[in-house]
């Protein structure tokens, strides 16, 4: 079972500079249905995490590109700030907190990343979760109620972050273990890894 950024990046070493429409086709014929409206809100999520680049090239479509090196990744990361308005002071400037890269976590040996998407609407989960290469990138939904009005800090985020890291780690877990066919205790995994953060 592949997860949607191991589809898409397939899509994309296949046919670099594909649009969505041609990402879409791409996946259904390897046997998972996706529309133009799926392929792209994967491809935009995938930017978030700087993993894609896109391009209009001849007209308003535009073409997606899997980026190969560090220092492409690296340069997208560096123009993405997370910024969170700051209620709590009755304060209507947005505080900017620490870049992204800054955010990565390591749980049991898979590294997680995360990035911050405006374009997910109010009414869509707090975080969307996908995996590439032994690797979890967790996107955060800025419009998300929760995050606007009590993400106020870097000290705040930082713990909240913790806890993203546990709930995207196990949303992967879970998936891992169904593939397998093991057993799954959430709560004996949580509870572990919270040991293992409180000895760092």
């Amino acid at each position: 079972m592949f997860s949607d950024f191991e589809l898409a990046e397939k899509a994309l070493r296949n046919q670099p500079g594909a649009t969505a429409r041609e990402v879409a086709l791409f996946v259904t014929e390897m046997g998972s249905k996706w529309d133009r409206g799926q392929a792209n809100s994967v491809l935009y999520k995938m930017l978030n995490q700087g993993l894609v680049k896109k391009e209009l090239v001849d007209g308003p479509r535009p073409h997606w590109w899997f980026l190969e090196t560090a220092i492409e990744i690296k340069q997208k990361n560096e123009l993405t700030k997370l910024k969170i308005n700051n209620k709590k002071s009755k304060n209507n400037d947005f505080i900017p907190l620490k870049q992204i890269p800054e955010y990565q976590n390591n749980i049991q040996g898979i590294n997680l990343q995360f990035a911050v998407s405006n374009e997910m609407s109010i009414s869509d989960p707090y975080i969307n979760c996908d995996w590439l290469d032994k690797r979890i990138f967790v996107t955060i939904n800025s419009q998300h109620p929760y995050i606007k009005n009590n993400i106020s800090s870097d000290k705040i985020l930082n713990e909240f972050l913790v806890y993203l890291s546990i709930d995207a780690y196990l949303e992967w877990r879970m998936i891992m273990e169904i593939e397998s066919k093991s057993t799954f205790d959430s709560i004996k995994i949580k509870d572990r890894i919270l040991r293992e953060k409180a000895n760092t």
